[in-house]
């Protein structure tokens, strides 16, 4: 059975959907870097998204890898995004990343060991196509360093690319990742609004 939570997100999603505002300013058959199936499961399964009665959208997405030394520990991080609404682009109004409550990996990477403070500085002060519309997604060059951990910004980069992904899809085609979420509810641990 789905969680009441998945049910939610679903529920804000249909909603846009039946206001005819979803897509909006979205590219509906929009060219991805990642592969439509990746994008179906972390939109399901890794998004949590929630929208506000002025159609404002806030987005958290959890983002998993492994240190790249260190014996690759795990870490997570959760990003977090508030767009305006459809009629003013979906703008990006905030972003910003943190490592998981729950997370200790962030603590084995490379550039966190040499100075903790300046590092964790860095990635929560990077906040790519801030005030841009999502759409602007598409045409964004950016760094195709896949890396898991977060040392190189080029690896931080192509994390937000892959963010900023996802959360477009979703909300570009609602009508599959709707249909996901209520199928697949009960198996995603980030069904929930945020």
């Amino acid at each position: 059975m789905p969680q009441p939570e998945a049910v939610g997100r679903a529920a804000a999603l249909t909603e846009l959907s039946r206001q005819g505002t979803a897509a909006g300013p979205l590219d509906a058959h929009a060219q991805y870097h990642l592969n439509a199936r990746a994008l179906k499961k972390w939109a399901r399964e890794r998004l949590r998204l929630e929208v506000a009665g002025d159609g404002s959208v806030r987005a958290c997405f959890r983002y998993e890898g492994t240190t790249c030394s260190n014996l690759g520990r795990p870490l997570q991080f959760d990003y977090f995004v508030r767009l305006l609404p459809a009629s003013q682009a979906y703008r990006i109004a905030e972003a910003h990343c943190t490592p998981a409550v729950s997370d200790s990996g962030h603590t084995h990477m490379c550039e966190y060991l040499k100075d903790p403070d300046a590092f964790m500085r860095q990635v929560f002060a990077e906040k790519p196509l801030l005030n841009r519309p999502l759409n602007d997604i598409l045409s964004w060059e950016r760094s195709p360093n896949p890396a898991g951990c977060y040392c190189e910004a080029g690896s931080r980069e192509h994390k937000w690319g892959l963010v900023f992904e996802v959360i477009h899809f979703a909300l570009a085609q609602p009508e599959k990742t709707v249909r996901q979420q209520t199928l697949h509810a009960e198996n995603s641990a980030y069904g929930q609004t945020v």
